[in-house]
């Protein structure tokens, strides 16, 4: 009777599901391919928007953003001609900094930038108001980021 019994005990713990396994096939995680990823370099062209200059004679550059982002989360960076702007960006690749302050030695700034990733690159307006002493002017510019290496992953 022992042995029946502690044979069928036996028999039950080697065909039960345990916590820590089951019989079911493991679960695929999620791919990359099905995540955002737009993180890299980026060369950058720089158009002033003409119509939409206060200011008068500005000059813009072309410069390197640099974009730090991990795949699958929301947080954004973007790192151009020296300056960190730090915002969000959507399972689209569409992305927005909030308009921030940034001092500058010739003037103070506002600067806030909205625009789209692409699997190749990026477009952003890039909006600016100009603070030196009492007078006050905005204008826009808008950039146009190539990216360097591997494609960006844009889900949906």
């Amino acid at each position: 009777m022992k042995r029946a019994l502690r044979a069928m005990v036996i028999s039950i713990a080697l065909t039960s599901p345990g916590c820590g396994g089951s019989s079911a096939a493991p679960s695929t995680p999620t791919t990359p391919s099905n995540l955002l990823a737009v993180a890299g370099t980026y060369p950058t062209r720089a158009t002033l928007i003409a119509d939409r200059n206060t200011c008068g004679s500005v000059t813009v550059q072309d410069n390197t953003t640099t974009v730090t982002h991990a795949a699958g989360g929301t947080d954004i960076s973007l790192v151009h001609a020296g300056s960190t702007y730090r915002g969000t960006v959507d399972t689209r690749g569409q992305f927005t900094t909030p308009a921030a302050n940034f001092p500058f030695p010739d003037a103070d700034y506002t600067i806030g930038i909205t625009g789209l990733f692409s699997t190749t690159g990026f477009t952003a307006t890039v909006e600016l108001t100009k603070r030196a002493g009492s007078t006050t002017c905005t204008y826009a510019v808008s950039w146009v980021g190539t990216k360097q290496g591997s494609p960006n992953t844009i889900p949906g």
